[in-house]
């Protein structure tokens, strides 16, 4: 069976458990068998980092993508933000940077730095977002 499936069968057994012993029991069993399967569930953790990681990856290019066509015309359509708009330029040079130490985290399975660079990438990529939000508002304004 697989992780997944001992730990629910060990819920349920668990929630039909009827005294400390029959507890005790299980959860030793369980015990047991985390540590006998301990390298399997990092190997799982670590492939569902390397999957967030690409996620996020594929996630940032699209933002990047979209952002850039955005600020041509913004450029061209409300150059009174120009300062606003340099300032989301230099966040995507930023995002690049951050995408080429994630990519290559991710073909290396370095888990610490997918971590980093996942957290980076999301607060960066949410900074890029407010300040279009920004741009578009006084443009608007216009």
């Amino acid at each position: 069976t697989s992780i997944q499936d001992k730990l629910t069968n060990y819920k349920t057994q668990v929630e039909n458990t009827t005294n400390i012993t029959e507890l005790r029991a299980l959860n030793k069993e369980i015990t047991q068998y985390i540590k006998d399967n301990k390298e399997v569930i990092r190997d799982n953790i670590r492939m569902a980092l390397v999957n967030l990681g690409q996620k996020v990856a594929e996630k940032a290019k699209e933002l990047e993508a979209k952002v850039k066509v955005l600020l041509e015309v913004l450029q061209r359509t409300c150059p009174s933000q120009s300062t606003k708009i340099t300032e989301v330029q230099g966040q995507l040079t930023q995002l690049d940077a951050h995408l080429v130490t994630l990519q290559t985290a991710v073909q290396s399975k370095d888990v610490a730095t997918i971590k980093t660079e996942v957290k980076a990438i999301k607060d960066l990529s949410k900074s890029v977002i407010d300040n279009m939000k920004i741009i578009q508002q006084a443009c608007l304004k216009e």
